[in-house]
């Protein structure tokens, strides 16, 4: 996990000056770093089954590095890709492969995820005929 995701309690401890004396003064914020993102669009959005489905492009928001990708459908395996995919930007990630020789037809989401817990869920984003 890495600290920009984690959830918790900062405390600030500082002094004021109040009527002319020092008082020490502790505040404490809660924070949640952890972001669902918003996914945009795959390219492409289908594929044969019995075949390589070569995935060019998703779009989103907050995209992180080393991001993990699965096609997900009730009472079906989870589909892995056979390679990584790519981070390019914090708005795309590309060229993951995943192999579809036995899956079964039928409408999947897509869910990305990466190491530090974002998370995002496309629902019906891949159609395997």
């Amino acid at each position: 996990m890495d600290s920009r995701t984690l959830n918790g309690i900062i405390t600030y401890e500082y002094n004021a000056l109040v009527d002319g004396e020092t008082v020490p003064v502790s505040e404490d914020y809660e924070y949640n770093t952890q972001r669902t993102w918003n996914l945009g669009a795959v390219t492409p959005s289908q594929g044969t089954s019995g075949t390589d489905l070569t995935i060019s492009s998703i779009t989103g928001s907050y995209f992180q590095d080393e991001p993990l990708v699965k096609l997900v459908k009730s009472g079906s395996p989870t589909v892995f890709p056979e390679t990584n995919f790519t981070y390019v930007s914090k708005d795309l990630i590309s060229n993951g492969i995943f192999s579809l020789r036995n899956v079964k037809p039928g409408v999947y989401d897509l869910i990305v995820a990466d190491k530090y817990g974002n998370i995002g869920k496309m629902s019906k984003a891949i159609t395997v005929k």
